[in-house]
């Protein structure tokens, strides 16, 4: 069951029959909005707290504090209208939140980061396959502490690449893609050449 559908089964579940103006009412919403969210139309993360609010459901936002060891619970991670480039870079486009993805609360509670700096965002591009396919759905944290070795987000000038980073001595970054068919980019001084990193990958969604 995808994320958008467990969303919906539990706001049905929890609604349990309630008419659907008394929902409305209580959320503030129009009926429509209210059958909208219900019928798991990729509801907005306003709307989408406002019927589980009138339904009682408990449903994280992606920077709330606390948690409960409750696997009904649900966190919702903003998905964000940006595509991070696998191949040979991506313009930077805009950077408004489209919606968000509910994910298991204790799933959520297992990355050891804060809610807020989770983030959805798409890939485009092979240079990262197998590990990261075309399509991809790809789960960041904004967080970033000591560097170690693993898959980023990176700024370089006007585009946002996701590649493999190695950390070396001296300050020096290689910069690797997983598909053989790309070369590994040497960079010696990020910061004078411009190249920023943005998020550090920690999990990926993508179709079989």
């Amino acid at each position: 069951m995808s994320a958008l559908n467990s969303l919906r089964e539990s706001l049905k579940k929890a609604a349990n029959n309630r008419p659907l103006s008394k929902i409305a009412v209580e959320a503030g919403l129009p009926r429509d909005a209210v059958r909208s969210v219900l019928n798991g139309h990729d509801p907005r993360l306003s709307r989408a707290e406002a019927v589980a609010k009138a339904v009682n459901l408990e449903v994280r936002i992606g920077n709330a504090d606390g948690f409960q060891e409750d696997q009904g619970n649900l966190t919702l991670i903003p998905r964000f209208d940006i595509e991070v480039s696998a191949g040979a870079g991506a313009l930077i486009g805009s950077e408004d939140q489209m919606d968000a993805i509910p994910i298991p609360t204790q799933l959520v509670s297992g990355f050891g980061v804060p809610r807020s700096s989770l983030h959805f965002i798409s890939v485009r591009g092979d240079s990262m396959h197998p590990t990261l396919s075309d399509g991809t759905l790809l789960l960041v944290t904004t967080h970033l502490s000591r560097p170690a070795d693993g898959i980023y987000v990176l700024g370089w000038d006007e585009i946002i690449l996701v590649k493999r980073v190695e950390f070396r001595e001296k300050g020096v970054i290689h910069l690797i893609s997983d598909n053989a068919f790309y070369e590994r980019r040497i960079v010696e001084n990020p910061e004078e050449s411009g190249l920023r990193i943005l998020a550090r990958a920690i999990w990926s969604w993508r179709k079989l």
